[in-house]
């Protein structure tokens, strides 16, 4: 109670609260500028890590609260102009440009460039902001000549910090295209690009009757040319700030709801969110203060409304990262039952090459720092099974020069990709698989038949296939590593240590697989020693994913009901395989997956612990399908993952 009296004791003296806001406004964005240069020439540790992107959130929120400011107080103290009612505006549409330039996703899709021009133009634009306002105070103090004077002298030093900046501003801009120019063509470079059709469709149907409505409702003041486009803009600004709200309170509806099904936006609440919610945190409190700023005077209670609906959201889409230490804290605990208390204590030359915090904060904005590309070799599109009608392929991805091998060893990965065993290209693990080629693992990414259902690629292996055919697959390239272990193209992968990782329909699969190794129904080679399991979002009940459905009418189950053949679903059923003999099994799910809920992992981790095998479930809440999308979960699971790997793998 003590420290809100206080508060409120330093807000109510509204002069001296706004000018040390300034102070500290021009002292935050002074650092970050710093602090992020440093950081992006390299000195790229996770502690400063950390500190970077503990500034630049405090920094970006508390300028924020700046414009807040200067619309609520210091229009008390100074003369309303127009120009600088436009410089808010602009810093604010700056500002959602600039998040939009920090689009970063974890499996390599969307890399930021570095030294992002606009983003030290919108803290440089920040400090000027703040530098005319204290200017102002100056004035205001015009008749303490002591304390005037001081001011002035301050006021000296801040505009060399503001030419200084702004001239810093063509040099990173020369170097972000010099980076640019010398950058890999980006695949996929922009998500939003990549959706446009749905995304355009559904901003259609939205938009028109939202701009329609303000259109009709909106109070035109003066009826000049002027004034009329202001007033379209303001409409047009307050439409894209509903919109935005929208696909946000959607996206926080599924959050919060554990993954109900919206069948109508399936895709976009379990792919885009992963990749967006980082940035609609700091999008959603920029579109509320600007819809503050635009919506008219008249319309004050419908301001306050989405002010509190913007703080709401903005709570909400932060969850994942409020939880994420709670994530950590478990799986913690979980690794420690597994492993012993000392679980996570290795060998100064092993810990070195480990990632040393299970996440960054600033890489959910800047992207992960790039591995040498001289520690990881690829050779790709290597034939393991062809007929007349189909060819199957694999990559390798394989230690370069550079490897950490005396992590690897040369220990075996098999990747088995995703894609609701329609769909979907082997390539999909390659961010995983650089990864621990660069650490001296041998990694392998295969193709499987896949069913042919609308969505599916026109491919030789995609056709009338079920089931059986993709274990048989998984089995034949099983048995080409047996055959070939002592040739090149195998390179050197030791077979007694043997890792399986698979996504979603890759993970059911792998657990399949793993699970069922020592069953012989598919002809899996039992030269092979699988050591763990890695499984991003499994399915498990095959009476779910393979009954009543497209994949039922597709042929998936061989046509076969669960009344009429139970135990072919069983022997689909990863928690129906499980024996004491079988391997460790490691699990990323999240709470909010409408594909494939959450109760899927808690069934394989009940059977596992039921039979005494090891098994670690990390729970990362209200994120759903796809969720390793996002840095945040991807970095976790490679911190976990290596460890994983190294713990129980043989020397």
């Amino acid at each position: 109670m003590e420290l809100f009296k206080a508060l409120k004791k330093i807000i109510k003296d509204e002069k001296n609260f706004c000018e040390n806001y300034i102070r500290i406004s021009l002292l935050l964005n002074t650092l970050v500028i710093i602090f992020s240069s440093i950081y992006e020439l390299g000195f790229m540790f996770s502690i400063y890590g950390q500190i970077v992107g503990i500034l630049f959130l405090l920094t970006f929120f508390s300028n924020l609260g700046l414009i807040y400011l200067n619309d609520r107080y210091m229009n008390k103290y100074i003369k309303k102009i127009r120009k600088f009612q436009l410089l808010n505006y602009g810093y604010l549409i700056t500002a959602i440009i600039t998040v939009m330039t920090l689009m970063s996703l974890g499996l390599g899709n969307v890399k930021r460039q570095p030294f992002q021009p606009v983003y030290y133009f919108l803290f440089c634009y920040a400090f000027y902001i703040s530098y005319l306002d204290y200017q102002h105070f100056i004035k205001i103090e015009g008749d303490n000549t002591r304390r005037s004077t001081q001011m002035e002298q301050n006021r000296k030093i801040l505009r060399l910090f503001v030419i200084l900046f702004f001239l810093l501003i063509p040099f990173i801009t020369g170097f972000y295209l010099f980076n640019l120019s010398l950058s890999e063509t980006q695949q996929s470079s922009n998500l939003v690009l990549t959706n446009l059709g749905p995304i355009l469709f559904l901003v259609i149907i939205i938009f028109l009757p939202i701009i329609s409505l303000l259109l009709l409702k909106y109070n035109w003041k003066q009826p000049n040319f002027l004034s009329t486009i202001i007033g379209l803009l303001k409409v047009l600004l307050i439409s894209l700030c509903l919109i935005t709200f929208i696909f946000a309170g959607t996206f926080a509806f599924n959050m919060l709801s554990s993954g109900v099904p919206l069948h109508i936006i399936f895709y976009l609440i379990n792919f885009i969110l992963p990749a967006f919610f980082a940035l609609l945190i700091l999008i959603i409190p920029t579109v509320t203060l600007l819809l503050h700023k635009t919506i008219p005077r008249s319309w004050k209670k419908i301001g306050k409304a989405f002010t509190i609906v913007g703080i709401f959201l903005t709570v909400t889409l932060s969850l994942p990262f409020i939880t994420a230490p709670i994530t950590i804290i478990d799986a913690n605990n979980q690794f420690a039952k597994a492993f012993g208390k000392n679980w996570n204590k290795f060998d100064p030359d092993v810990e070195e090459e480990f990632l040393d915090m299970p996440y960054v904060l600033i890489q959910s904005w800047f992207g992960e720092p790039k591995l040498d590309p001289d520690s990881w070799k690829l050779d790709a599109k290597h034939v393991y099974k062809e007929t007349e009608d189909y060819r199957l392929k694999f990559d390798v991805y394989y230690p370069g020069k550079v490897a950490a091998q005396h992590i690897g060893k040369k220990a075996t990965i098999i990747f088995i990709h995703g894609g609701g065993w329609s769909r979907r290209e082997r390539e999909t693990g390659a961010p995983y698989l650089r990864y621990f080629a660069a650490h001296g693992y041998v990694c392998f990414t295969i193709d499987y038949r896949l069913l042919e259902v609308d969505g599916s690629p026109d491919k030789s292996f995609v056709g009338d296939y079920n089931i059986e055919h993709m274990m048989r697959d998984i089995a034949n390239f099983t048995q080409y590593l047996a055959v070939n272990e002592q040739k090149k193209v195998v390179h050197g992968a030791d077979l007694d240590n043997v890792f399986l990782i698979g996504q979603s329909a890759g993970a059911h699969l792998a657990a399949v697989t793993g699970f069922g190794y020592n069953d012989d129904e598919w002809g899996l080679d039992q030269r092979l020693k699988i050591k763990g399991i890695v499984l991003f979002y499994p399915p498990n009940d095959a009476r779910q994913f393979f009954y009543g459905n497209v994949l039922y009418d597709a042929g998936i189950s061989k046509y076969k009901t669960p009344t009429e053949d139970p135990d072919f679903y069983d022997l689909y059923t990863p928690s129906k395989l499980v024996d004491k003999d079988d391997p460790t099994c490691l699990i990323f799910q999240g709470t909010s997956d409408t594909y494939v809920p959450y109760i899927n992992a808690e069934q394989i981790k009940k059977a596992c612990e039921k039979e005494d095998v090891d098994v670690i479930l990390v729970t990362t809440y209200f994120l759903g399908h796809a969720h390793d999308i996002s840095v945040l979960v991807k970095t976790m699971a490679l911190y976990y993952m290596e460890r994983f790997f190294y713990l129980i793998k043989e020397d």
